[in-house]
Formats: structure tokens, sequence, C-alpha cells
């Protein structure tokens, strides 16, 4: 995958319209196979710090699955996944439960 179609995702996940963000997680999760370990690593903290501050729920969810895809075909750099435990926990409902505790490895 090209430099260029993992920024204009990254881009899309922290784009100001609710609908462009929880797409363009979508789309990740589209091509998630064919990223390298450079674009996974970029879009992972991206992602994290997008989940951070989000505060539509469908796109907190969004982004979660989809970091959580990323984990399952690549190694996650440590340091972004970590941040995700500042999430709080009243953000943090329904399947969104079991895929940071996935993320964070706990069972």
């Amino acid at each position: 995958m090209s430099d260029v179609v993992a920024v204009r995702l990254a881009h899309g996940v922290t784009s100001p319209a609710r609908d462009e963000r929880a797409d363009a997680a979508a789309r990740v999760t589209d091509v998630v196979r064919d990223l390298g370990t450079h674009e996974a690593a970029m879009l992972t903290h991206v992602l994290v710090a997008a989940r951070l501050v989000e505060a539509d729920p469908g796109c907190r969810e969004q982004q979660l699955y989809c970091l959580s895809t990323l984990a399952e075909w690549h190694d996650l750099p440590a340091e972004a996944v970590d941040r995700l435990r500042a999430l709080d926990p009243a953000t943090v409902v329904g399947s969104q439960v079991e895929y940071l505790e996935h993320l964070l490895g706990s069972e």
C-alpha cells in the first residue's frame, strides 16, 4: 500500500465530519492485510489519538474495532495502544469493552 493511501485514510479518520470518520475507519479494516509495518503503526497512532477525543459513540466503536482488527494482523506500537488506558470507562460500552480488552491484553 502506498503512503498516499495510508495518509488519506488517516485524514479521513480525523475528519470533522462524523460519517467520514466512521467510513475511513471501516476502510482501514478493509485493507488491513495490505498495510506495511510503517502504515499500520502510523494508522494505529492516528486511530488511538482520534479515539481519545471522539465524541460520537458510533465512531468510538468503529475506531476500537479497527484497532482490534489491526492487532490481529500487525504488531501495534505498545506506546500507542497503552494510551487507550486513559479512556474514560463511561465512554467504553457494549462491544467496545471486548475490543479494548483485546487491545490491552486483558481477559
